[in-house]
């Protein structure tokens, strides 16, 4: 099943990979998008796949005092290491916390990107992506 997360995934990889070409060169909007594909990703299978709401994740972001980019990460590393293994789960949470401080350096650090930070990023949320579809099925 499609949803509007996965297209938005999608559609966040393929803007990532063309706003680090040589033509473009924004790597810091590279580094944003290609976080946010695999947020959205996460989202995809947290709604779509594991039947959680919206609404559900927001309130469990708030009871918990918590972001809700962590919430979801939490609730993605469960779904993981419930499906595989908790070391693989913690390998790929630890993954996702590299992206979410490269973006985070992208958007509110007096920082400049280079084509290899955004070719290392864009990597790594090509990976994690890949390792989603594999371990989830969609």
């Amino acid at each position: 099943m499609d949803s509007n997360f996965k297209k938005k995934s999608e559609s966040n990889l393929i803007a990532a990979n063309h706003l680090k070409g040589t033509q473009i060169k924004c790597y810091s909007a590279a580094v944003h998008c290609s976080y946010y594909s695999v947020v959205q990703a996460i989202l995809h299978i947290l709604i779509h796949l594991k039947h959680r709401t919206m609404e559900s994740l927001t309130t469990e972001s708030n009871k918990l005092n918590q972001g809700f980019h962590e919430t979801i990460s939490k609730n993605i590393r469960k779904e993981y290491s419930e499906t595989v293994n908790k070391e693989k789960a913690s390998a790929f949470f630890i993954s996702v916390s590299e992206l979410k401080g490269a973006r985070a350096n992208a958007e509110y650090e007096d920082i400049d990107f280079n084509p290899t930070d955004a070719n290392l990023v864009f990597g790594i949320a090509q990976n994690l992506i890949k390792e989603l579809k594999e371990v989830f099925k969609y």
